[in-house]
């Protein structure tokens, strides 16, 4: 392998059993095996019957979204597209917690966050350029701002305690992207990401005790990395053209070196699935991979149907099938 083992050690100090049985898990098969993975923006998840329809496979991940559950995403005061995304993607948290229970499949949650003061236009407020909510401003005590931003924060915290509830481990990855500048949690520079990133921490992990949860990092500049405390998987958002079917070696490399080594990295969102064999080929052990929803998946144009069987066929990329009991 071209690192070392990183550590699988949770940064909960209290750990659920269930959230320790998948890190050991994913520990077992690092450098050995990737984990099949499938996003998807709705609740009915579409990408998923998909995917077993044309290689009699369900992924071992499967990546939802809350965005519909933000406090501020209304479904009556925005465009037809905003309208369709929120209604879509609400009540998502379920579909998880279903896949889990009913299947044993391993879920990933991200949050496309609107903006907690709303949007310009009824659009996508998570976007920077659709909202004036300014982060350094909410992150001030006494502000409207920040009464907002704590209220959205203890709405997310309530849909996660039903995770807990379920006893359902999570891979969280809040906050993605930032280091962009695309979404309004990262416009403001990577210190004040890094405070937002904080606070919604301690309240989770102290306050809420929401101890079921994996915390993955995604961004990809060395100055918006947190401390190691703070999170226990990198993640990788990363889209090339369509005919690369690369394994991603060098990006590997740099992700390994913006984490000082000690952490282990998954391939959280990409378009085109690389070839098994490139995993292997360039020692590039990441944990899973997981192609973004939609067009990425339901059409050929990125991932073939002849494609998708190839990869679930083969002995390197885990299915649902290969996974153990996580229920502890």
């Amino acid at each position: 392998m071209r690192c070392k083992m990183p550590d699988f050690q949770l940064c909960n100090p209290h750990p659920s059993a269930e959230a320790v049985k998948v890190m050991e898990y994913l520990k077992s098969i690092y450098g050995k095996h990737i984990l099949t993975g499938q996003h998807t923006t709705q609740s009915y998840a579409p990408e998923i019957a998909h995917i077993e329809k044309f290689t009699g496979h369900k992924p071992a991940v499967l990546g939802v979204d809350f965005l519909g559950d933000s406090p501020s995403a209304d479904p009556n005061d925005c465009d037809n597209s905003t309208r369709w995304e929120i209604l879509v993607n609400k009540g998502s948290y379920q579909t998880a917690i279903d896949y889990f229970n009913q299947t044993g499949g391993l879920v990933t949650a991200s949050w496309h966050w609107f903006s907690p003061c709303g949007a310009i236009g009824g659009k996508k407020s998570f976007y920077t350029e659709q909202t004036t909510f300014d982060l350094t401003v909410a992150l001030q005590e006494g502000t409207e701002e920040h009464r907002l931003l704590i209220r959205d924060l203890d709405a997310m915290a309530h849909i996660l305690l039903k995770f807990k509830e379920a006893k359902v481990p999570l891979l969280w990855r809040p906050l993605h992207e930032a280091d962009g500048g695309w979404f309004w949690w990262g416009a403001k520079g990577p210190e004040a990401f890094k405070q937002l990133y904080k606070l919604m921490f301690q309240k989770f992990v102290h306050e809420y005790d929401l101890n079921n949860l994996i915390w993955v990092l995604c961004v990809a500049k060395e100055d918006w990395v947190v401390e190691p405390e703070y999170y226990d998987i990198m993640g990788a958002d990363i889209y090339v053209p369509k005919e690369d079917r690369s394994a991603h070696g060098e990006k590997f490399d740099f992700f390994n070196h913006i984490t000082g080594g000690s952490k282990p990295l998954a391939l959280s969102e990409n378009g085109p699935i690389p070839d098994p064999d490139a995993f292997i080929r360039e020692e590039a052990p990441w944990l899973w991979y997981l192609p973004w929803w939609g067009g990425f998946v339901l059409h050929e144009e990125w991932n073939t149907f002849d494609w998708l069987k190839k990869v679930y066929d083969h002995p390197y990329p885990l299915t649902l099938d290969d996974l153990p009991n996580f229920k502890s």
